[in-house]
């Protein structure tokens, strides 16, 4: 039996989008959106911490994404930087993530989590020494905004569900409510390939290890895909027999191209 989990924080906003950020930090974003009910967007990235009897995790950064919340997002690892892509509405926004080791000058002032400075209110008698100077380094997050592309055109509520890097990067695929299947060149964000995979919204998609198959879902139909040309491959079928109304929601591609999709 396996045993029960761990509540490592919380957020005060709605989270739509947890990612690893690699080793011992996360990011969870999401918010209220555009409704006046006070409820902050925002970015926040967390650091995992074994305390002597449970397991934690603490802020490092917060970053408002000011009147729109993130509803979906993937990250992948470019050099020595995180990108992120975010889905806000109908736009895809990319943003850079660089993770950065701060030492507070030793002058009586330290950074508070807001980002402002505070003065110390007792000297430490450790200032000068080597021991102090590691023991009070920070490690934080530099987030900013990059590129923003439109990657769904439902004409009545275009609203982008998804967003997949392949693993090296070179591509990045979006689906939404248009039920269009969309593949993009990165860097630049040029289209590479477009095709109608759905008549409804896209739920889900992933992209192969190997980069040359994509999986989308959406409600009772799962298809795979050619990466080039946005050619149809296969239907996914679920044999399970069921009296029992079901709907695909979710997906993950692992080594050998096998796609794991979850029923509903």
């Amino acid at each position: 039996m396996a045993g029960k989990g761990c509540v490592l924080t919380t957020v005060d906003f709605p989270a739509y989008t947890v990612r690893s950020l690699g080793g011992r930090y996360f990011l969870v974003a999401g918010g209220g959106g555009q409704a006046k009910t006070g409820v902050l967007n925002a970015i926040e990235i967390f650091e995992i911490k074994k305390q002597s009897k449970h397991v934690e995790a603490k802020r490092v950064v917060r970053y408002e994404t000011h009147t729109q919340a993130i509803m979906n997002g993937a990250v992948f690892l470019n050099g020595r930087r995180h990108v992120l892509a975010a889905g806000l509405d109908e736009h895809c926004q990319l943003y850079t993530i660089k993770h950065k080791v701060v030492t507070p000058k030793h002058n009586g002032t330290q950074q508070n989590d807001d980002g402002e400075i505070a003065v110390r209110k007792r000297k430490s008698t450790l200032v000068h020494s080597e021991a102090f100077i590691h023991a009070d380094k920070q490690t934080t997050f530099e987030v900013e905004p990059s590129d923003k592309i439109q990657t769904d055109f439902h004409p009545d509520s275009a609203f982008q569900k998804v967003v997949r890097f392949s693993r090296d990067g070179d591509i990045m695929a979006t689906g939404g409510a248009d039920g269009n299947l969309r593949v993009w060149k990165y860097p630049d964000l040029t289209k590479l390939y477009q095709c109608q995979a759905h008549q409804g919204e896209i739920e889900d998609l992933d992209i192969s290890p190997n980069g040359k198959m994509i999986v989308s879902l959406s409600n009772k139909y799962a298809c795979v895909w050619k990466t080039k040309k946005c050619e149809k491959h296969s239907d996914l079928n679920w044999t399970q027999k069921t009296s029992a109304a079901y709907k695909f929601r979710n997906c993950q591609s692992v080594e050998f191209n096998i796609f794991f999709y979850r029923p509903s």
